[in-house]
């Protein structure tokens, strides 16, 4: 990443309940008064939430709460601009259509982006199902390059991810959910990667692309999680934010 910024996105309350970032300088968005939010953002939470970010680049850390809120991601993007490349750990393709009109969801906020961000040149999902590949829209297959789950499985695949040089700037968007349950228990039906998995594949992006910024969501639901769900992904968030430290430090010499 090219800056050390920490952003906390809070709209369930479930991070008040976490302490991966305590050690840390964060920046918390208190998003809990914005309504309209979960899973589906009205006109009133986009204008909202892009209040709140208002005066914030897109280089940093972002958590931005469970997967219910993956669309806030349009959002940074958006601050973006230059050509960039997106890369995101998702289980699902976040490309089909919303049920209610054009109404921004956390399950087509990608197809959206790519349908409105001029900037926007290539796609690569990682760890999406074979079932979700198939909702990606034929017009944008040219610009989206997929690794599903199964692909993961295949010797070859690690060999075609630390080959894939776009040339251009990388925005890295993580859902938890690419994960397998045997990891962290997210809202959302679950990936088969491993944490070891992912960090290796994100360790890839780092070292090989120019990393505008991460943003990481796959939080349970605070009001229905046990303490022990909350706890999981506290945990995960820990290794992932101490994970990052080092690959920063590593590649520039300013961890924190």
């Amino acid at each position: 990443m090219r800056e050390r910024k920490i952003v906390i996105m809070d709209f369930s309350h479930v991070y008040e309940m976490e302490t991966f970032y305590r050690k840390s300088h964060v920046l918390w968005l208190d998003c809990t008064d914005i309504t309209g939010t979960d899973g589906y953002c009205d006109e009133d939470g986009v204008q909202a939430i892009r209040r709140k970010i208002g005066p914030l680049s897109p280089e940093g850390l972002h958590f931005i709460d469970s997967g219910n809120y993956h669309y806030v991601t349009e959002f940074w993007l958006e601050k973006i601009r230059q050509d960039f490349a997106l890369a995101v750990f998702d289980h699902h393709s976040d490309m089909r259509r919303p049920l209610f009109g054009n109404i921004l969801s956390c399950g087509s906020w990608i197809l959206n982006t790519l349908e409105h961000n001029p900037y926007i040149r290539r796609v690569l999902l990682i760890g999406l199902s074979k079932e979700q590949e198939e909702t990606i829209p034929d017009r944008y297959r040219d610009r989206i390059r997929c690794i599903s789950s199964e692909d993961l499985q295949e010797k070859d695949t690690w060999n075609r991810i630390s080959g894939l040089h776009t040339k251009l700037p990388v925005y890295i968007s993580v859902d938890k959910d690419v994960l397998s349950e045997h990891v962290v228990d997210t809202t959302w039906d679950q990936g088969e990667m491993t944490l070891a998995q992912l960090k290796k594949l994100m360790h890839m992006l780092i070292r090989s692309e120019d990393v505008i910024g991460i943003d990481i969501c796959g939080e349970c639901t605070a009001r229905l999680a046990s303490l022990s769900e909350i706890e999981g992904n506290d945990n995960v968030n820990k290794a992932l934010l101490g994970f990052l430290d080092k690959e920063k430090e590593c590649r520039y010499g300013d961890g924190v």
